[in-house]
């Protein structure tokens, strides 16, 4: 896990909250939540499962027909979703220009508060699948 400032650790946790309350749940479900140990971080992982039909869902973002065995959602995760948004992945270049921006913007400031439930969203699927899946 890389050493990250307090500042930058609140922000990615700011992302897994509104991502969990309110970005996530039109594709998915949320189980196996673990609070964090200092509880103004909130959360310290959860799993995503795709909701067509919880844990036993088909296509679950991959595109094959297999069992989804869950995302777990976690500090790292948010940070390779933003990375990759940061670096302009290939997959992420798809996302609207406007949401990459205020992605990126709000990533370099470490302003939680510039993102919401949409944005959340698209950096937990981009950290899940590389790409924008659902929405």
């Amino acid at each position: 896990m890389a050493t990250r400032s307090a500042e930058r650790t609140q922000f990615i946790h700011d992302i897994m909250i509104t991502a969990l309350e309110g970005g996530v749940g039109y594709w998915s479900v949320a189980d196996d939540i673990v609070r964090h140990p200092n509880d103004d971080l909130w959360y310290e992982q959860y799993t995503l499962y795709c909701s067509e039909g919880g844990k036993e869902a088909l296509e679950c973002g991959n595109g094959v027909d297999s069992v989804c065995k869950g995302h777990r959602v976690d500090s790292e995760l948010i940070a390779r979703g933003l990375g990759r948004i940061n670096r302009g992945s290939r997959d992420a270049l798809q996302l609207a220009i406007g949401s990459m921006v205020s992605i990126m913007k709000a990533s370099e400031e470490n302003e939680g508060g510039d993102i919401d439930a949409d944005y959340a969203d698209i950096i937990v699927q981009v950290g899940i699948f590389g790409k924008v899946v659902y929405g």
